[in-house]
């Protein structure tokens, strides 16, 4: 017998997330790449190496010892964007390595 009782997409993969913490940092971690590559452009691709997302700390590797430094003295502005990307307060902590 099928079931009638249809759901919105966006509550199902909620409820999934919710239930599978580590499959919902992996979509973290993958939409912050997209993002970081489309806001950041060529920089980004051309310095940054890992994108680690865990427990609301985001961790972004990036290749160029002076464009780490830039990144660090906009870590909040791009923090806030991030967040604003999740419309919630899912990032508390940026580290540049």
């Amino acid at each position: 017998m099928r079931n009638e009782d249809p759901k919105n997409i966006q509550n199902v993969l909620g409820c999934f997330a919710q239930r599978n913490k580590e499959y919902d940092c992996h979509l973290t971690a993958a939409k912050v790449r997209a993002f970081w590559l489309e806001k950041y452009g060529d920089n980004a691709r051309r310095y940054t190496g890992e994108v680690l997302f865990s427990g609301g700390h985001l961790t972004i590797k990036i290749n160029s010892d002076a464009w780490r430094a830039t990144l660090m003295m906009h870590r909040s502005d791009i923090k806030n964007n991030l967040n604003s990307l999740f419309q919630s307060e899912k990032i508390l902590n940026l580290y540049f390595l």
